[in-house]
């Protein structure tokens, strides 16, 4: 009896030292685990983190991306700077709800000891206050891309697809084009789609424009969005292939604009990026330079997801002057 106790005992001991040597194995691999987990999340943080380690640095970087996969079909269009002839001409900027001003609101900018109230503007009245030009703004908000470029003339709506009483199409602004094909030309459009994903279709569209008014003046504005964001352009993610941010490198819809277009393009959301808080004399916060790390626009600037507010309307408007006087449009 006093020998089946003692195996009995010998048994359960056994018994709990392998559940004992069971449970630090267990413990072991999930410290394993959780080491790794960390780890890769710290090179991934890292890996996207770091592109900028202080503010001023978003001015050094390399904004032009070498390596861009587009072949255009033959175009007429270049995208050489032609010197401007010194001819008086208006402005007419074509676009969507970014170029009518939806979302602007009451602001002011206090700067250098003065007031100045922006409330309610839209970008082509501030340029138009820069430049002294007549600048007339053709946006139509939750307009397409082709919509656009029927409402301006360059493409005709009965060899299109699209139904004028189903469309965003404004037959009043459609009319008032036709007496603007000498203007200058400030064109923003694909926002809301219209070119089925595919940046050749949306280049013919903008090509298409500037041909409808003998065009060799004009200003092609980028996708503001934030990488990733836009109805747009679906293909578009916030990182690149190698798992980087965008941050101020251009994203694929940029990098295709802008091989079209050269100098004439603008790069709206990395303007943004630098510049838009110190246009309007706002102070950068820990998130908008989080933000801008990943390539998004400070949200000091938006009225929501897409649209800007005033303070958004009136750097734009800034960029799209400074633009200008690079090109030698206006002084």
């Amino acid at each position: 009896m006093m020998d089946n106790m003692r195996n009995n005992n010998d048994n359960h001991y056994i018994i709990l030292y392998r559940r004992t040597i069971l449970t630090i194995l267990v413990g072991m691999l999930l410290l394993c685990i959780v080491f790794l987990v960390v780890n890769i999340s710290k090179k991934y943080m890292v890996k996207n983190e770091s592109t900028y380690d202080n503010w001023n640095e978003l001015a050094k970087e390399d904004l032009f991306e070498e390596d861009i996969v587009l072949e255009l079909s033959s175009r007429s269009i270049t995208n050489e700077n032609i010197p401007y002839d010194g001819q008086y001409r208006e402005i007419s900027c074509w676009g969507d709800s970014m170029t009518y001003g939806t979302g602007s609101d009451s602001a002011f900018i206090y700067k250098d000891g003065e007031i100045k109230d922006i409330s309610y503007c839209d970008y082509p009245s501030i340029l138009e206050e820069l430049t002294g030009i007549n600048t007339y703004n053709f946006g139509v908000p939750g307009a397409t891309s082709q919509e656009i470029a029927v409402m301006q003339g360059g493409l005709k709506w009965y060899e299109s697809d699209i139904d004028l009483k189903e469309s965003n199409i404004d037959v009043d602004i459609m009319q008032e084009g036709v007496y603007h094909k000498d203007d200058i030309l400030i064109l923003e459009i694909g926002s809301n789609g219209g070119w089925n994903n595919d940046y050749e279709s949306l280049i013919q569209q903008y090509d298409a424009m500037i041909q409808s008014c003998n065009c060799s003046y004009y200003i092609i504005i980028g996708d503001t969005d934030n990488p990733g964001s836009s109805l747009g352009d679906l293909n578009q993610t916030s990182t690149n292939d190698d798992g980087y941010y965008i941050g101020m490198k251009e994203t694929t819809w940029e990098a295709a604009l802008h091989k079209a277009y050269g100098e004439h393009f603008l790069n709206m959301r990395t303007y943004l990026i630098k510049n838009g808080l110190k246009d309007v004399g706002l102070e950068a916060t820990l998130q908008d330079k989080k933000n801008a790390k990943r390539g998004f626009i400070s949200e000091q600037l938006k009225s929501d997801w897409t649209h800007f507010n005033a303070y958004g309307y009136y750097s734009k408007g800034l960029a799209v002057y400074k633009k200008g006087v690079e090109l030698g449009y206006w002084e």
